[in-house]
């Protein structure tokens, strides 16, 4: 009987089965070119090569069989927890607890799992017998994640408005939307859509002065998908993370500026007592000792924990702050050139390396006409979208470790020469 390597290497001798799979990306934009993901798209060889021992590997897998997932996964979150300043004893032991997700989404899904759970424990009467729907709080400068979260499990979204200039939440409206119901405030941590930080020092003592003045528990989820592996390394006064009384739980994606190929993502609560019991299985048909699983998704590859766990073995800190360093700097360069072109118009370089535009006043052009020339003439993709509140159609640019000062030159010369030729 044939194993599956021994029936694909036969078939694959045929020359005509490897031709189509190996042609299958050439129409693709090249990764390096594309401007609209914040995901990783920078992948060392050395990683690659490491990698390819952890293929076979699943992380629901028998942790007495296979020492080496506790041991990645213990070891990455230790080192996220400091990054964050997550709590510990007097001993340094851990007061935290944290896991590996698939990204994000499963995250703050969690999260939001978690926040839904104490508040019902705390609010059985309201819940059982109440009216209204629970409720969260988050910027309209949401992800999608928090919209699924809040239809999956009959959540009120509740939104706060946007400001005119920064794209980031108005704190000052905060307050008149918390109320008994709330189970939380989500605090954006560089949104997708321009990369600017909620203020969550202002929404923690918000929070604060609210739940002294109405006797409540509301507590804080920071998603900082793509600032929690950012703002550690070169904006350390930036206070975001478990030294803000509320803040309860952090999420971060290792597959951004974690530098992780994806997909890969960290939660980190301040302690056990914060992550919901429905998130907690164990389980032992695996063998060996009992497997503690914590999460929604349960089979997930090992490759993207072996990759975060290379990295920070191999960067460590100094290696991630000269990395982000230099992705800030040519966010700065781009910024910068477009500001110089008349016919658009900077609207903000973003807390992390983005940077949005939109038409200038004086030219005007539909800016999808713009994305479609830069994407099927030169290959550079840049996306377009609105700003919610404000109905702006602007540009995004996401600059990553693989877009170097040169390739960035190369996308200004590209995008004036896009707009010279834009109705040709």
């Amino acid at each position: 009987m044939s194993t599956l390597s021994n029936y694909v290497s036969q078939k694959c001798k045929d020359a005509n089965v490897l031709a189509p799979l190996k042609n299958v990306c050439d129409k693709d934009v090249p990764y390096s070119q594309d401007l609209s993901t914040f995901t990783t798209t920078d992948i060392p060889h050395e990683l690659k090569e490491y990698l390819l021992g952890f293929m076979e590997m699943n992380i629901a897998i028998s942790p007495v069989a296979y020492k080496s997932i506790p041991t990645m996964q213990s070891e990455c979150i230790d080192f996220i927890a400091d990054l964050w300043n997550a709590p510990r004893k007097s001993n340094g032991e851990a007061e935290f607890v944290g896991v590996a997700t698939i990204g994000s989404s499963e995250a703050c899904i969690m999260a939001g799992i978690s926040m839904l759970s104490r508040w019902k424990k705390r609010n059985l009467r309201r819940f059982h017998y109440g009216t209204k729907k629970p409720n969260i709080i988050v910027s309209s400068a949401l992800q999608v994640c928090w919209k699924k979260f809040a239809d999956l499990f009959d959540v009120e979204l509740r939104k706060i408005p946007i400001t005119q200039t920064l794209c980031a939440m108005q704190v000052e409206r905060l307050d008149e939307a918390i109320d008994d119901y709330t189970i939380g405030v989500a605090s954006i941590f560089a949104n997708t859509l321009a990369g600017l930080y909620d203020e969550v020092k202002a929404i923690n003592d918000i929070v604060e002065n609210n739940n002294k003045k109405y006797n409540r528990d509301v507590t804080i989820h920071v998603d900082a998908a793509s600032g929690g592996f950012y703002a550690p390394f070169i904006q350390r006064d930036t206070l975001f993370d478990f030294q803000l009384k509320n803040v309860v739980s952090i999420n971060a994606s290792g597959h951004k500026f974690g530098l992780a190929p994806p997909a890969i993502g960290w939660l980190i609560f301040r302690g056990n007592e914060y992550l919901s019991d429905a998130l907690k299985n164990e389980l032992d048909y695996l063998g060996g000792s009992m497997l503690k699983d914590v999460g929604i998704n349960f089979s997930k590859s090992a490759m993207p924990l072996a990759s975060q766990y290379f990295l920070f073995k191999v960067l460590g800190v100094a290696g991630y702050g000269e990395l982000i360093s230099n992705c800030d700097k040519v966010s700065r360069y781009v910024a910068d050139e477009i500001s110089k072109i008349p016919e658009l118009k900077l609207i903000t370089k973003g807390d992390i390396p983005t940077v949005i535009y939109t038409t200038s006043d004086k030219y005007r052009f539909n800016l999808r006409d713009l994305e479609g020339k830069l994407r099927n003439d030169y290959k550079w993709q840049v996306p377009t979208y609105e700003l919610p509140d404000i109905g702006l159609d602007v540009h995004r640019v996401v600059v990553r470790t693989d877009l170097t000062m040169q390739l960035a030159e190369e996308f200004i010369n590209v995008l004036k020469t896009a707009l010279k030729n834009l109705n040709t």
